[in-house]
């Protein structure tokens, strides 16, 4: 798992209630592991008499229509797998996680990010399937200091200049890729390449 926490920033910040820091952990963990090691995600139930919680506001934004709706569908239903084997809760609290979907379009990302900040006042947001939309938003959620966890996108960038001790990846960093295939390349000689992509 790739963790990006180097901060452009050093000032202090003031730490994050308990509960908070539970529930990243505990989506982190889900980001990473879905419906495998289900049991290093599992939450206490809630002890007796300590009457019922507010849930936690997550937001889910990913890309859940069209040809890549297949990818976005994946993060979603192995996140909220284990948000349903814990019963609704994660790090200890009940969640509610709100579904987004952001189309491959990083205007339209940008609008959803704002909306699910100002408007829904969530303090994570995970998901995000795409680099370019990645890029779009990654600013403006680490700005407010509202928890970025993306479960496939990460361009290299964020794990450089731009990054954030507010964004985790659990997947990876898109340079892996290339520069995997330039280690196996040079050695062999090889100077002809192919490379076929999307034209996002």
């Amino acid at each position: 798992m790739s963790r990006f926490v180097r901060s452009i920033d050093h000032r202090p910040r003031a730490r994050a209630p308990s509960s908070l820091r539970g529930a990243v952990a505990t989506v982190l963990a889900a980001a990473v592991f879905g419906s495998a090691s289900l049991s290093q995600a599992q939450t206490s139930a809630p002890a007796p008499g300590s009457g019922a919680q507010t849930p936690l506001k997550i937001g889910f934004m990913a890309e859940l229509s069209g040809p890549q709706g297949a990818l976005g569908q994946d993060q979603y239903d192995a996140f909220m797998l284990v948000v349903e084997q814990n019963g609704g809760r994660l790090g200890g609290v009940p969640v509610q996680v709100l579904r987004r979907d952001s189309q491959l379009k990083p205007e339209l990302g940008v609008q959803i990010i704002e909306e699910l900040i100002d408007k829904e006042r969530v303090p994570i947001i995970t998901g995000v399937t795409f680099s370019n939309v990645m890029m779009a938003v990654h600013r403006k959620v680490v700005e407010k200091e509202v928890f970025l966890i993306g479960s496939n996108a990460g361009p290299s960038l964020i794990a450089g200049a731009q990054c954030s001790p507010f964004f985790f990846s659990t997947s990876w960093q898109s340079d892996q890729q290339a520069e995997v295939m330039g280690a196996y390349a040079n050695p062999r000689g090889l100077t002809r390449v192919v490379a076929i992509a999307p034209d996002l």
